[in-house]
């Protein structure tokens, strides 16, 4: 192979564009135009020009994936996609993973440790572990970090998680039953189970039965303003096209009960109405 023209790279100062006499265009640093004293017509072997094109995506693929370290912890998966996606070859990403791991830029062992630290207050381990699962973490390096949560430490994060959350929804003025349930849901989705999230709620609930009860009967009064305001509304409307009672008192039935109140609420409503006119 010859080498036919040396063009500067029009958009990276240190870098140029070799020109091959097999009409293929290259483009390298300037580094490696010193290095390997590539100059115009000069003449070089296939295999000492891979070797030169494999030395030089190593040094880009080593600046980049330290570029990308930088940025935060990363692990071993990560940085092998980040690699891909730039399409490095694999013969180059394997060059560079291992230079990252001799240096101990990436240390998957050590990522694992600072995730769940991070996290144990605020999530259970069935939760870190998929999340680091996806990280391409090995499962044998999570199982062996997460044994140090212990159990002690696992109910006092799933307390605060439920004393913080049921005062939420105490304000929405549900019953016990609602209550129990949304704060089960809640609490599994950040990856806790077992026994601790029932000790838990029950907890909490008997903590807080007679404000969830002041709530509830708070909500039920408003809940009976509303729906009479709302059937009175109704009634009058409709009172002016129709004068069939029954109609009317069906109709109002069926308004009321597309708006979500319940049947009793709804019947209640309608009679007071009703027996009002």
């Amino acid at each position: 192979m010859e080498i036919i023209n040396i063009i500067p790279h029009k958009r990276f100062e240190d870098k140029v564009i070799l020109q091959m006499d097999n009409y293929e265009n290259y483009t390298i640093s300037l580094e490696a135009v010193y290095k390997y004293n590539l100059k115009k017509g000069k003449e070089i072997h296939q295999e000492e020009f891979d070797k030169i094109i494999i030395d030089e995506n190593y040094r880009a693929a080593k600046t980049k994936g330290l570029k990308y370290i930088e940025r935060g912890d990363k692990t071993f998966a990560q940085v092998c996609e980040y690699l891909e996606k730039k399409e490095y070859s694999s013969q180059v990403i394997e060059k560079v993973m291992e230079f990252l791991v001799d240096y101990d830029f990436v240390n998957d062992e050590r990522y694992a440790e600072r995730y769940i630290k991070e996290r144990r207050r605020t999530e259970g381990k069935n939760k870190i572990k998929y999340a680091l699962k996806k990280k391409g973490i090995n499962e044998d390096i999570i199982s062996e970090k997460l044994i140090n949560i212990n159990e002690d430490e696992e109910l006092e994060a799933i307390n605060k998680l439920v004393n913080k959350k049921i005062h939420t929804l105490i304000k929405d003025g549900k019953d016990e039953y609602f209550i129990k349930n949304k704060l089960y849901s809640y609490i599994i989705s950040k990856g806790f189970c077992g026994d601790n999230v029932l000790k838990s709620i029950k907890q909490s609930i008997m903590e807080n039965r007679d404000l969830i009860y002041e709530h509830q009967r708070n909500n039920q009064e408003k809940d009976k303003e509303n729906i009479m305001e709302v059937a009175s509304k109704r009634y009058s409307l409709i009172s002016k096209s129709e004068t069939n009672n029954l109609k009317l008192k069906k109709k109002l039935y069926d308004f009321l009960l597309r708006k979500g109140y319940s049947y009793d609420d709804v019947k209640s409503a309608v009679n007071e109405i009703i027996s009002n006119e």
